[in-house]
């Protein structure tokens, strides 16, 4: 199949036909269509080089004649949440801040910053 794939890429005459292409694959590849013919050619054949060895999906049904398997009971218990205080000390920040006079926004320290008239160490 990769084969019959890599003629089309090559004998396709236009960017319309290589992005039909880029959507018929597994995974699907979105391409630029601002890029040249030959550049697209390429991506195409990366991306078929890259996912070459992977199996397809299939079919819903196939072979096996519907979803029997019971879902993991350890897969569906949710993770316990994290409280307030552990989640918050992750978002501040840690390091030394400076505050504008004027605007009173705060900023992560940085020696540019520290010499402005109207920045202060807080």
């Amino acid at each position: 199949m990769s084969e019959e794939i890599r003629t089309r890429i090559d004998e396709a005459g236009n960017k319309e036909k290589l992005e039909a292409i880029g959507r018929e694959l597994t995974p699907p590849l979105e391409l630029d269509r601002r890029k040249n013919m030959d550049i697209l050619r390429a991506e195409l054949h990366a991306h078929l080089d890259e996912h070459e060895g992977e199996p397809e999906p299939q079919e819903a049904g196939d072979e096996q004649g519907g979803d029997t398997t019971e879902p993991d009971p350890a897969a569906t218990t949710e993770p316990a949440e994290a409280g307030p205080s552990d989640h918050d000390s992750d978002l501040k920040y840690q390091g030394r801040l400076l505050q504008n006079t004027r605007t009173k926004a705060f900023y992560p320290y940085t020696a540019a910053l520290a010499k402005k008239r109207n920045m202060r160490e807080v």
